[in-house]
């Protein structure tokens, strides 16, 4: 565990960590708060046999992936407990 988080929910590279949340997204038009905390397992791409042009983590980087879904909101948990993580690239 580490804080409300399961280790398999925390990202983590040089002693930074972050997560990320997917709770669904809310109905209708307008401005919205920002949604709850739903915090998703996040997979090491260099555990998996994943595809070759998916970047792969180093003495500097780390990278991730998960699933996600159309009818959810996707929010970076970058809060003060975590210090401080830059998302560098996203892709579909």
């Amino acid at each position: 565990m580490y804080g409300n988080y399961f280790d398999s929910q925390v990202m983590r590279v040089n002693g930074l960590t972050a997560s990320i949340n997917l709770p669904p997204a809310p109905e209708g038009g307008g401005v919205h708060v920002l949604p709850p905390y739903s915090p998703q397992a996040v997979y090491v791409v260099d555990e998996y046999e994943c595809p070759a042009n998916w970047m792969h983590g180093s003495a500097k980087a780390a990278s991730y992936f998960l699933p996600v879904w159309k009818d959810k909101h996707l929010w970076f948990g970058l809060s003060t407990a975590f210090g401080v993580m830059t998302i560098t690239s996203l892709s579909s």
